[in-house]
């Protein structure tokens, strides 16, 4: 009805890509640059559909041309920056932007959260310890604030800290794969041989290919020893 409205083409691109058809939302932001050079929304949405498609050194540069025109949406831009970033394992590039995201309160939960992941990846792990620490206060049944700090402690060499905090994750969330290995690792760490055991046997449950290497990680050398 009004195809040279550009504003209809930017609801167009942000529907597409919530309805994770990448190649018809970059079609549709790409219209929105010929019909508004301008426009900072449709630069975000450009860039959000490439970094969609593995296209990420393209999505960065739209993402920040669109951040640099005062978009609505500021802090969606930055999430959407930092984990194109993130992607890339350019974790201080990542942190940068994170950091940007969590200004506006209306995102800072998340950005917080994807912040301190790109802290701990990035090996900056008492600063990632903090966030996590200070969200478990405000967040005490989410598994996913107990499962990042078990798995900073264990990245620090602290088994004894670690266990507690993936135990109550799982208590949480019991389908969680990538916790039981954690826990099995840090079981061993402690030197506890049942629990890696049982660790093991509920891994299994879960995830066949992941349990198998651990037991021949972990527990194949108990066996030998016997």
């Amino acid at each position: 009805a009004e195809p040279a409205r550009d504003a209809w083409w930017v609801l167009l691109a942000e529907a597409q890509y919530g309805a994770q058809d990448y190649p018809r939302a970059l079609a549709a932001a790409s219209r929105v640059e010929v019909l508004a050079p301008q426009s900072a929304e449709g630069l975000l949405w450009k860039g959000a559909a490439l970094a969609a498609l593995g296209r990420h050194q393209d999505a960065i540069e739209a993402l920040r041309a669109g951040l640099a025109r005062a978009p609505q949406n500021p802090a969606g831009g930055w999430l959407l920056l930092g984990n194109t970033y993130y992607a890339l394992r350019l974790f201080p590039d990542a942190i940068a932007a994170y950091r940007q995201a969590a200004k506006f309160e209306s995102h800072r939960e998340a950005a917080q959260d994807s912040l301190g992941i790109a802290l701990k990846d990035g090996g900056q792990f008492d600063e990632a310890l903090k966030l996590f620490e200070a969200a478990k206060v405000r967040r005490p049944q989410d598994p996913f604030v107990w499962r990042q700090i078990g798995f900073v402690n264990a990245s620090l060499g602290r088994s004894e800290q670690a266990v507690p905090a993936l135990e109550h994750s799982l208590q949480l969330d019991p389908k969680q794969a990538k916790v039981w290995r954690a826990l099995l690792e840090s079981y061993h760490a402690a030197g506890r041989p049942q629990e890696v055991r049982r660790a093991q046997a509920r891994l299994l449950e879960l995830d066949r290919d992941a349990a198998e290497q651990a037991y021949r990680d972990y527990l194949l050398p108990y066996e030998a020893a016997r």
